[in-house]
């Protein structure tokens, strides 16, 4: 049987790190992406269960039409955002481009793994 796959948009080294041994945990195959395209590409050849995408770097405005061009191939798809602290542009913005779950750093790191058994559980 294959892992569930999650597919990662993320800048930051040391919380990739984070990522991959909590995911080892949760017995999930994590996929770093470093393009909007690639991430598009692979939500349609792939069955990922979610994505994540970090919207906390300055160069992150063209994730957004990637964003809304799987919602649009895949509606409700699971999309789970990281938005920076103290902003709530960023958390509208996601969410009118159709990310479900939008969470700044530290909730993602206090929520995350209840809300992503929730989302595996809903889809197994």
């Amino acid at each position: 049987m294959h892992k569930p796959i999650c597919l990662i948009y993320l800048n930051e080294l040391e919380f990739k790190a984070n990522l991959k041994t909590w995911a080892e945990e949760f017995g999930i195959e994590c996929y770093f992406v470093m393009q909007g395209e690639q991430l598009y590409q692979l939500v349609k050849n792939w069955a990922p269960f979610m994505i994540l995408v970090d919207l906390t770097a300055a160069d992150t405005e063209w994730l957004y039409k990637h964003i809304a061009m799987i919602q649009l191939f895949k509606p409700g798809f699971p999309m789970l955002a990281i938005v920076p602290e103290h902003q709530e542009r960023p958390r509208q913005r996601a969410e009118g481009y159709g990310c479900k779950f939008v969470l700044t750093r530290a909730e993602f790191v206090k929520k995350a793994p209840k809300l992503i058994e929730k989302i595996l559980n809903k889809q197994m």
